[in-house]
């Protein structure tokens, strides 16, 4: 789900999101405020960490019920409103 948040393909290369957001914040041209663009950081810090492309040690990271279950009602919830 975050994938279409993450990586924007563009004629040049692929962008992330998260650094256009950062680059573009509080100009006319803005895409998330500052509290979506903080909760999209944090989203995908914690997705990298399952991620091959972004942690080699991804097979040995360790899964919490809890942290996971509040991962994808953020993600959800981010979605659904950003």
């Amino acid at each position: 789900m975050l994938i279409g948040y993450a990586r924007v393909s563009t004629q040049d290369q692929n962008l992330y999101l998260h650094d256009i957001c950062v680059q573009r914040k509080g100009t006319a041209v803005e895409i998330l405020n500052e509290k979506d663009t903080d909760e999209l950081r944090d989203l995908l810090d914690y997705a990298n960490k399952f991620h091959h492309e972004t942690n080699l040690a991804y097979e040995t990271e360790h899964i919490n019920d809890l942290q996971l279950l509040d991962f994808c009602r953020r993600t959800l919830r981010f979605a659904s409103t950003a």
